[in-house]
Order: C-alpha cells, then sequence, then structure tokens
C-alpha cells in the first residue's frame, strides 16, 4: 500500500503542512511512505517501480527538508513524549539512511528575477546536504543544527526579490560614501549578498560586498556559491568587489560586552564601516538577537557619515516546534537596547538615536 500511494503521490503532495501539527498517528503514517520511497534498507523492501521517484531531485530534497524540520524543530504538539520521541528518531532514521545512500544529495537551484525594463538577473546556488545527524547524538544533532545555512530558505528568496525590486528603499544613496559597503549576515548560501552585488552594480559606484557566516560546512559551500557567481558574472560588475569571509557575531559581541563566551576566530571588520546590512532568517537561539544586534551597532555607519545606513532583518513568525516565538527576540533585544517609537512595516525600532533596523515578520 505504501509502495503504491509512494509511486503515485510525489512527497511535495502527500506530506503534511507541519503549521498544521499532524497528529501522531497521520506523522508515522508519512514517514513509513518516506521511508518505502527514500530509505528502503530499514524496511528491507526495495521496489524497482519507484526509481523514477527516488531520481527526482527536487521531491527528494522537498523531502529531506521537511524531516529536518521535524528533527530540528521538534513536533512539541504530540502529547505523548514518547510518541514524540519516536518520531523524531525515526525521521533522523530516515535522513541519514537516505544521504548515506548517495554519493551526493545537492540541489542546486537556479533563481530569476524581475528587473524591470533591464535583463532578468539569473542566480544559480548550490543547496549542500546537511551534515548527517541521529536524535542519539548530541554531536551530531548540534552539527546538522549549526549547519541549517547549508540550504536556501524562502526568506532569503524574499528579502532578494524585494532588493531587486525596490533597492531605494534598502538604500537611497549609496553614492553619499565611498566605497559603498554592503554585509550579508548569517549568508548561508549567500544569495540575498549576489543578489545585491548585481543590484548595486548598476549604480556603477565602487562597492564591497562582504557575504558572511561562520560554520565551517556552510562557509565551504558559500565559497562555491560564490565563485560560481564571479565566473558567471565577469565584466558585468566591474564597479564591485565580493568577498566571501567568516564572520561570527559572538566575537562582535564580545567587543561591547567583554567576558561573555568567545566566538569564533575571524577577521574583525572596522567599526562603523557598512552602509547596508542584510540578515534573513538568522535567528535560530535565543542568543542570536543580542549577537546579531551587537555585530549591527559594530558595523553600520552613523548619520555623520552617511545618513541612510540601514540594517534590513527578515524574521520567519514560527508558532510551533522548538523556534516558535524566537521572532520575537529580536523587539526583545532593541527594547533591551533602549526603548524608541516604532514606525515603518510590521515591526522597525531605532536605538541610540543613530542605528536604524527594520524588522519584517513573515507568516
Amino acid at each position: 500500500m505504501l509502495a503504491a500511494r509512494a509511486a503515485a503521490l510525489p512527497p511535495s503532495a502527500a506530506l503534511p503542512r507541519l503549521r498544521s501539527q499532524p497528529d501522531a498517528a497521520r506523522l508515522e503514517e508519512v514517514l513509513g511512505y518516506l521511508e518505502c520511497l527514500y530509505a528502503p534498507s530499514l524496511t528491507l523492501s526495495m521496489d524497482e517501480s519507484l526509481d523514477p521517484m527516488r531520481a527526482d531531485v527536487t521531491e527528494r530534497q522537498y523531502a529531506m527538508n521537511w524531516l529536518a524540520r521535524i528533527v530540528g524543530e521538534g513536533a512539541a504538539w504530540v502529547v505523548d513524549g514518547e510518541q514524540e520521541r519516536a518520531i523524531l528518531e525515526r525521521s533522523a532514521a530516515i535522513l541519514t539512511a537516505s544521504s548515506s545512500g548517495l554519493d551526493t544529495a545537492e540541489l542546486v537551484r537556479e533563481f530569476a528575477f524581475p528587473l524591470g525594463a533591464t535583463p532578468t538577473l539569473k542566480l544559480t546556488v548550490r543547496d549542500a546536504p546537511l551534515p548527517p545527524s541521529s536524535i542519539e547524538s548530541v554531536h551530531g544533532a548540534a552539527e546538522a543544527a549549526a549547519a541549517v545555512g547549508m540550504q536556501t530558505y524562502g526568506s532569503s528568496v524574499i528579502m532578494s526579490d524585494w532588493l531587486v525590486r525596490n533597492r531605494s528603499f534598502f538604500h537611497a544613496s549609496p553614492e553619499v560614501v565611498s566605497p559603498f559597503t554592503v554585509v550579508e549576515l548569517g549568508a548561508g548560501t549567500g544569495i540575498v549578498g549576489m543578489v545585491a552585488a548585481s543590484v548595486f552594480s548598476s549604480t556603477l559606484h565602487p562597492t564591497n560586498v562582504y557575504i558572511t557566516d561562520y560554520h565551517a560546512s556552510v562557509m565551504k559551500n558559500l565559497q562555491h556559491n560564490v565563485d560560481a557567481y564571479l565566473n558567471a558574472a565577469s565584466g558585468e560588475c566591474e564597479h564591485v568587489k565580493v568577498v566571501c569571509e567568516p564572520l561570527d557575531w559572538r566575537a562582535l559581541h564580545m567587543l561591547l560586552h567583554p567576558g561573555d563566551d568567545a566566538g569564533v576566530a575571524c577577521r574583525i571588520p572596522p567599526p562603523q564601516s557598512a552602509s547596508l546590512l542584510l540578515a534573513a532568517d538568522v535567528v535560530y537561539d535565543p542568543r542570536h538577537a543580542t549577537w546579531v544586534l551587537s555585530a549591527i551597532a559594530h558595523l553600520l555607519r552613523q548619520p555623520d557619515t552617511d545618513p541612510d545606513a540601514r540594517a534590513h532583518i527578515l524574521v520567519p513568525i514560527r508558532n510551533a516546534g522548538r523556534l516558535a516565538g524566537l521572532h520575537a527576540t529580536i523587539d526583545t533585544a532593541i527594547a533591551a537596547c533602549q526603548a524608541a517609537p516604532r514606525h515603518g512595516y510590521l515591526s522597525a525600532a531605532a536605538w541610540d538615536a543613530t542605528t536604524r533596523v527594520d524588522i519584517y515578520g513573515l507568516w
């Protein structure tokens, strides 16, 4: 029965939305479906009729992302703790069995953003497979959680699209400073930073774009994407310098709060050197909001050198799972700096009367 269903329905149609909080029985049913499709070694059954479905890279990645969310965020709505644990273990086992049977589980995504009268902006981005993890392995689970940036998430695509459609909203006057400096924080696969490089190249003004993250596996994939972008854009971005480098917000947080936990070794950028900071879906821990705001406070230019300097943070609003409510930690962190009037989009704030941060919430 499961094999017939797997042949009939692809994961994108068969898997329930996790925001609907499917019950334990439904989750067990779809996990059996995924085992049959992608981890037959766990069921000791290989149905060759499913090979065409298994070969669909997009559907496989959709299924692996779905499983990764279960493992990473949990299924807290399942009241029975033992049932939830069994679901997490089974999900992790399918992920591991699926990845171990592949020479590569990477996914290459192609994006096209409309530029109005000018040619469409096209980018190719590689999503690398997450490190194998087991619910029984604290180190493995932590490694996978820290490496979430190896995948491209919706928030980065949305921010890229907004940037293409309305560059002046992100920064009105890049020609005010030379070079104009953009920093993407928690870049992951780097799509936002690469789009920014293409968008601001049209100003014909000297521009530096720093595309940053910190996890070693993420940095390796990020460098691959940036190198591919630079090769494809050769000659089109003559006024833009694109640099991929590690940056740990904790290291910048320590400059403001000495004595806190040490961060990853990285180059400390000059203070107040960036006119535009971009961060899409970067809060995966209650501490991240404080760290990223410390990074903004260190990096962002002040009004006397660039009155239009801005930091833009795009935050998906998650109301279930391990990450539920983390979007609110940014508001809390800003309030801890200094309460300020709100203006602009869903949530926009300033602190110290000089630093402007626009925060967007996505449901």
